[in-house]
């Protein structure tokens, strides 16, 4: 389990995948997981949680967001250091704590939200003693 003091809302598994890039065009660049079928989904929202890869664990800001080109919600996080994952790794996500919406919006908009996200989750890591 992930050292934070608390009991996760849920915890996909999964491999890496290529996504399609939008995230780090804005400035954000995240990792895009392709669960398990069969998963239990939390809520279709934003997340603090861990990315747990090759024995680390990497926090970070997760977002479980409906996706046009798929047939089910997209998952990927944006962690706060950089991991060293390349698709077809198998990885963990595991959700603590919502901290935000779902948001869509122009390029500008999103690049507000998505900054916004990144501070409220390190938030959430900050009030529960853990380094954000």
């Amino acid at each position: 389990m992930p050292q934070e003091n608390r009991r996760p809302i849920a915890i996909l598994r999964g491999k890496v995948v290529s996504g399609r890039k939008h995230a780090s065009s804005l400035g954000f660049p995240t990792i895009n997981i392709e669960y398990e079928r069969g998963s239990v989904l939390p809520k279709l929202s934003i997340y603090a949680g861990v990315l747990r890869h090759g024995g680390k664990e990497y926090r970070g800001a997760i977002c479980l967001a409906p996706a046009k080109e798929m047939s089910r919600p997209k998952l990927e996080i944006f962690c706060f250091d950089q991991v060293p994952a390349v698709p077809d790794d198998e990885v963990e996500c595991i959700f603590l704590g919502e901290v935000g919406d779902l948001f869509e919006g122009n390029d500008e908009a999103m690049k507000r939200k998505i900054a916004e996200d990144i501070e409220k989750t390190r938030g959430f890591f900050l009030r529960n003693n853990k380094n954000g």
